[in-house]
């Protein structure tokens, strides 16, 4: 007997993740975006809203002082909360602004070395090295 999904020709545990893939092709990369700024949107409204104010001015204080920056550099000025994920609404609202992606990824140091976005600083202010 054939696996339905995979083609194999034993019969596959139902959870054969060939036959998942081939089933969930209709999903396309739109509605998987839509999906992801739906659950950034959830998280940021159900953050805590001085933690928020935290993470925005730590985004901010650091572009000033850095040309890069990743979410793991924010992390330890912000603090904590109850909902991490909150972090990737603070970045998306400042893109464009204090922010921008530069398309190139950095190992995270917080997340077993996972892929992080790294950010362009719009409003670096250079060290000018004059001593006045």
């Amino acid at each position: 007997m054939n696996c339905e999904a995979c083609g194999y020709r034993v019969a596959h545990d139902p959870t054969c993740l060939v036959g998942w893939g081939q089933r969930n092709k209709a999903k396309d990369i739109d509605r998987a975006r839509e999906e992801r700024d739906q659950g950034i949107d959830r998280a940021e409204n159900n953050a805590d809203l001085t933690w928020l104010a935290r993470a925005e001015a730590a985004v901010i204080g650091l572009a000033q002082v850095r040309e890069f920056l990743t979410a793991d550099l924010v992390w330890p000025v912000c603090g904590p909360t109850k909902e991490p994920r909150a972090l990737a609404g603070v970045l998306r609202r400042l893109q464009g602004k204090v922010i921008e992606p530069t398309g190139t990824y950095a190992q995270s140091t917080r997340r077993h070395a996972s892929p992080v976005q790294v950010w362009r600083s719009l409003v670096y202010r250079a060290a000018t090295g004059t001593g006045s």
